[in-house]
């Protein structure tokens, strides 16, 4: 009984970090490791990569037009829109900077 307890306790406790984890890892990576089909290690490696840059055309001025609370809303469908795009076609996301997206492949 003692040893299922402890096994339960340690496994909320991988389930709560694994969790965690995902919020800071590109879903790519964090399938890969989290499946067991990769090893994590530190390693370089040359790779040629297609990267994506988007924001929203004529945003400066659009700023000047709406108000805080509609621009918020557009800014975060719009990035939402583009994390889903990113997601479906592979993409590791890099960063977001104001309206913008910078993405690999």
């Amino acid at each position: 009984k003692q040893r299922e307890e402890n096994l339960a306790e340690k496994s909320t406790a991988l389930e709560a970090l694994s969790s965690k984890l995902a919020k800071y890892l590109a879903p790519q990576v964090y399938s890969s490791i989290f499946t067991g089909r990769q090893d994590v290690r530190i390693a370089s490696q040359r790779k040629k990569l297609t990267i994506c840059f988007s924001d929203i055309a004529g945003f400066t001025e659009t700023t000047d037009k709406m108000e805080s609370e509609d621009l918020t809303q557009l800014l975060n469908h719009y990035l939402t829109e583009m994390s889903k795009i990113a997601s479906d076609h592979g993409a590791t996301i890099d960063k977001y900077v104001g309206d913008a997206i910078l993405m690999f492949f």
